[in-house]
């Protein structure tokens, strides 16, 4: 068994395994080595003891033996787009919505907004059948392509710092938000982008995602300025 054999899917049960207070040590080991072989419960009791120690061996081996995270041009039948700035601000903001979740849980979401078919564009339509598809493709392949795409969503946040902020390790990136933000805010950002641009609410988020967060970026800006200059000729005006 190597970790190109396990899938995403199995990646993440793995890791839910592991995370949970429910199990100890011994029990996480072997409800792992059942995800990695695909072996029931009652199944790996059927075996017997000795076969079972055999295959926990192998899982210990894996473990021991982590893999390499490197970006994949290509997955399957899907290609994936790495740089941010190629992306239209639709995808953007579906990575963005994705990464404030559990990433892990949401690496299939997050890799199908940057995917697309040969010669075609990336169809947000299809964000539910690529997202499957990935969970039954290698871990090593799409944990290397979510890191890849992680550290360059990263980077290019930081040019825009008004608008995002960085965790104190700098290896995350938040949305700044409150209870209406999380809800409503990329909406909201994204009307704001039309009506600047004047454009439909969808044109908006197809335009390339520089030009919408520059769009943003000047909006804020202009509104700062705007209650700066009303609170000055408040106080002038006293």
């Amino acid at each position: 068994m190597k970790w190109s054999d396990i899938t995403l899917s199995q990646f993440q049960l793995i890791n839910s395994i592991n995370e949970s207070k429910d199990f100890d040590e011994m029990d996480k080991l072997l409800y792992t080595t059942g995800a990695i072989f695909d072996f029931t419960e009652n199944q790996m009791v059927d075996m017997g003891a000795e076969k079972v120690k055999k295959y926990i061996a192998k899982t210990t081996y894996l473990f021991e033996h982590p893999f390499q995270k490197k970006p994949y041009k290509r997955i399957g039948k899907y290609f994936l787009e790495y740089n941010i700035e190629r992306l239209r601000f639709g995808q953007f903001v579906e990575i963005t919505y994705f990464v404030q979740g559990d990433v892990l849980e949401n690496a299939q979401s997050i890799l199908a907004s940057i995917s697309h078919l040969p010669f075609l564009k990336n169809n947000s339509d299809n964000h539910r059948k690529i997202s499957d598809y990935y969970l039954s493709k290698s871990v090593v392949q799409t944990m290397g392509a979510l890191s890849c795409l992680l550290e360059n969503y990263t980077e290019f946040n930081k040019e825009y710092s008004g608008l995002f902020e960085l965790d104190e390790e700098g290896e995350d990136v938040e949305v700044k938000k409150d209870g209406f933000n999380e809800t409503y805010g990329w909406i909201y950002s994204a009307t704001q982008v039309a009506e600047h641009e004047r454009i439909t609410l969808e044109q908006a988020f197809d335009l390339p995602v520089r030009q919408a967060l520059n769009d943003l970026s000047y909006l804020k800006a202009k509104r700062q300025y705007d209650e700066n200059q009303m609170k000055k000729h408040g106080a002038i005006n006293h």
